[in-house]
């Protein structure tokens, strides 16, 4: 299988390439990145110029959220209005997943961008519910994109 990329209007990476040089770089760290690119693939699309999308598929865990957060980074400090995270095709959302969301949720409010969420499968909005987010309050559009707004977050 193909190794995911990350595509941008400005680059195009592999997304768990393994680095030029191998010097340095133990076995295990390598059979590490690719055990974590069969469980998560992340690609961005840019529909229009006032907004960004992230796409995630698969499992965000406590190996593969830092990923989500590198790729997101990037996206919270840009231009964009509005940035998207779609979770409809993630099988698996762990705590440290969550709390990338939250973090970004925190982020983008304080830059004045909308951050909106596809929230898909079950599994979730379980585990949103269970991070501190009320579900029940997020804020949907016709399209079943929810909005989420830092009130939205129970801190504890």
């Amino acid at each position: 299988m193909a190794a995911p990329t990350i595509a941008s209007a400005a680059t195009s990476r592999t997304l768990f390439d393994a680095p030029e040089s191998t010097a340095g770089v133990s076995g295990v760290r390598q059979a590490e990145r690719a055990h974590r690119a069969r469980l998560l693939w992340l690609w961005t699309s840019h529909p229009d110029g006032e907004s960004s999308v992230v796409h995630v598929m698969g499992e965000v865990d406590a190996a593969t959220a830092p990923d989500l957060d590198e790729l997101l980074a990037p996206r919270l400090v840009s231009k964009v209005h509005s940035l998207v995270i779609d979770l409809s095709r993630v099988r698996f959302l762990g705590a440290a997943g969550v709390h990338v969301l939250v973090q970004a949720a925190l982020r983008a409010e304080h830059q004045g961008m909308s951050l909106r969420l596809v929230t898909g499968p079950r599994c979730v909005e379980r585990a949103l519910r269970a991070g501190g987010i009320r579900v029940e309050h997020l804020h949907a559009s016709a399209d079943g994109i929810v909005t989420l707004r830092a009130d939205d977050i129970r801190l504890a």
